[in-house]
């Protein structure tokens, strides 16, 4: 099992067991938006879900790529709110991240947290990028002119 740990510094994996830690370095660490978490072990400080999906977004190869970013925040959806996703974005400032992320929303027909993410975005600097990170755009892509993101033909669109 594998447990991924966001620090200020960077740091060496351990292994505990069977257990393996994971440290990534992140700046600005302690103005992210955080709560508790209680588990029978102890309780833990991990990312709000919002900031937890913009960064799922913003580290899609990481993650597997976005048809997995895709799978995780369906199981997210339920627990954002749009003053929690306005504070993500407030906090990180990650522009294209947070165009990405709209276009998710979006194209899973979660309305109120693409407007969100819309309102965020007005009156940044937004360019042209494609939905996955490094991806090249294709022929057959499509701009979402809300976003500003390519889309490619095969990406899984609901209305859920």
């Amino acid at each position: 099992m594998v447990t991924q740990v966001m620090t200020a510094k960077s740091r060496r994996p351990i292994t505990v067991g069977r257990h393996e830690l994971v440290f990534h370095s992140r700046a600005n660490i302690q103005q992210m938006p955080t709560r508790w978490y209680e588990t029978a072990e102890g309780r833990f400080k991990v990312s709000t879900p919002e900031l937890t999906a913009l960064e799922l977004v913003q580290r899609d190869a990481q993650v597997g790529g976005i048809a997995r970013v895709q799978e995780v925040l369906h199981t997210l959806y339920e627990a954002c709110s749009v003053e929690g996703l306005q504070e993500a974005l407030d906090t990180a400032q990650v522009v294209p991240a947070a165009q990405r992320l709209g276009a998710l929303f979006s194209l899973q027909g979660r309305a109120e947290l693409a407007q969100g993410a819309q309102h965020w975005l007005q009156g940044r600097n937004m360019r042209a990028i494609p939905l996955e990170s490094g991806s090249a755009v294709g022929d057959d892509w499509h701009l979402d002119a809300v976003f500003k993101v390519w889309l490619p033909p095969s990406i899984e669109r609901s209305n859920a």
